[in-house]
């Protein structure tokens, strides 16, 4: 289902691409729809609604993700936790940061897999890493497989590159 944002004395809402009211203009805020949900802010909260504009998860979070691959980064007093489609805390709220699933890495890459701080990424059948700001420490060009064998430092880390083990810079140069 297409929809669009749209706004009304100052609250926001959607519509489909009739113009038919999907959800009606009560929100303080309102993100795009992700895996048949969107996030939502109402009286200073944030939950979710799907497409037929329903709130299927209560606006109770301080702040809230869009979801990707089932899971949804949520905050609540403070901490950092997520949640699957059906609000259930999947990983409960004690960190002080947490890894974000964002729509942008899942619109993007074919695969997203996270390991130890970082995360491998596929994209067109090869693979690469990001560091833990989404910055793309080895483009997925040129590698079969990837895996995250030991975080060594801040600046170095040892993977298994297509079959060896590599150690390469937080800029993605091989080193060894």
């Amino acid at each position: 289902m297409v929809s669009a944002w749209v706004k009304k004395n100052d609250k926001w809402g959607f519509i489909d691409k009739t113009g038919k009211e999907i959800a009606s203009c009560i929100y303080d805020d309102v993100s795009y729809f992700s895996e048949g949900l969107a996030d939502v802010k109402k009286n200073g909260y944030w939950g979710y609604i799907d497409e037929t504009g329903k709130e299927v998860i209560p606006c109770i979070y301080d702040r809230a993700g869009s979801f990707c691959e089932g899971l949804a980064k949520i905050e609540k007093d403070g901490k950092w936790g997520f949640i699957d489609k059906t609000g259930t805390e999947v990983v409960s709220c004690i960190y002080e940061l947490a890894w974000d699933f964002d729509n942008t890495l899942c619109g993007y890459y074919d695969e997203i897999k996270y390991c130890e701080g970082y995360v491998k990424v596929k994209k067109d059948g090869k693979w690469g890493l990001l560091d833990g700001e989404d910055n793309e420490i080895l483009k997925p060009m040129f590698y079969d497989e990837i895996e995250v064998i030991k975080i060594l430092s801040d600046d170095y880390v040892k993977i298994n590159l297509d079959g060896r083990e590599t150690i390469v810079n937080k800029n993605g140069k091989i080193i060894s």
